[in-house]
């Protein structure tokens, strides 16, 4: 086999190609791996996007609330409930006076007029817990006292201007219950403000 003649010149470049490729591998070594940071958030960054979300969330939130409170002031619902045991539905009627969302947890302040077992009140109801399936209010009843008619445990969905859940009256011997539907009508403005009116003389006569 014959070797090639190797000249000087070739040598040289040899070097400068060597010499290159070090500068070029010690160059590529020294710089900030930027693409592999790319997808790395700093603490900064995270903290501004957590209080951005929850700000957004705080606004939905109480947007929604406003939307309820005033959806559900000055309605009439008006419905059928059935008793376990009992053939045969029974018509029921009740009026939400006033709503508005309490400063602590789900609780809500209602002022409703309430007829059941021949009784029939407006008055201030306990603390109610209303809460959200998605953007779906459920009236959530935990074993509430109701001045005047008892002890309630119920669940009821408002959806499109329509009602349905679940009641129970709790008492001796387990109490009854049975489930109810019905329909939400809003009232006129002057029955609304009649409304209103009396209930805030009564209240500030009881407060005397």
């Amino acid at each position: 086999m014959k070797f090639r003649e190797f000249k000087p010149g070739a040598l040289c470049s040899l070097r400068r190609l060597f010499a290159f490729g070090l500068f070029a591998v010690w160059g590529t070594l020294s710089l900030p791996a930027v693409s592999w940071s790319q997808g790395t958030v700093n603490q900064g960054e995270s903290n501004s996007a957590a209080v951005l979300q929850e700000s957004t969330t705080s606004a939905e939130t109480k947007a929604l609330h406003e939307k309820l409170a005033k959806y559900l002031t000055g309605t009439r619902w008006e419905g059928q409930f059935s008793m376990s045991g009992v053939k045969g539905n029974q018509t029921e009627t009740y009026e939400i006076i006033k709503a508005e969302k309490g400063a602590e947890g789900d609780n809500w302040n209602l002022i409703a007029r309430i007829k059941y077992g021949g009784k029939d009140a407006t008055l201030p109801l306990p603390p109610i817990e209303i809460k959200f399936a998605g953007g779906t209010p459920v009236i959530t009843v935990d074993r509430v006292t109701f001045p005047g008619f008892g002890t309630f445990d119920a669940r009821v969905l408002i959806r499109q201007g329509q009602y349905a859940g679940t009641w129970a009256h709790l008492g001796q011997g387990g109490g009854v219950g049975g489930h109810l539907f019905g329909t939400i009508k809003k009232m006129d403005e002057s029955e609304l403000k009649q409304k209103l009116d009396r209930s805030s003389r009564k209240q500030k006569a009881e407060e005397k």
